[in-house]
């Protein structure tokens, strides 16, 4: 398992080396997750680098988290599931975000 969670480690790692390497090459800002997107930034993460690299970081972390979570963890947040995904719908319909960007940083 040591080793496991060593290779994912790496893993993760290279990805994130080779996605901020395509950011700083195109000078394009990281975006920022307090700000809107544009559509500069959108498109940039739809170029194949970026997709590759984000996609390969958000697996290996998911596999890293149920290597080194207890059991009852792991099982907690696939049988939660439905409900992030049922407040995140509430959230959605209620124009939770334009609420909170009118709101300001209070």
């Amino acid at each position: 398992m040591a080793t496991e969670i060593q290779d994912l480690s790496e893993l993760i790692s290279s990805s994130v080396s080779i996605l901020l390497k395509a950011y700083r090459e195109t000078n394009t800002p990281f975006p920022d997750p307090n700000q809107p997107a544009t559509p500069q930034s959108e498109s940039f993460c739809a170029s194949k680098t970026v997709l590759d690299a984000t996609n390969i970081i958000a697996a290996a972390a998911l596999q890293l988290a149920e290597r080194v979570l207890p059991p009852h963890i792991s099982l907690m947040n696939i049988v939660s599931g439905h409900f992030k995904s049922a407040a995140l719908r509430t959230a959605l319909e209620l124009n939770v975000t334009e609420i909170l960007r009118e709101a300001g940083p209070q």
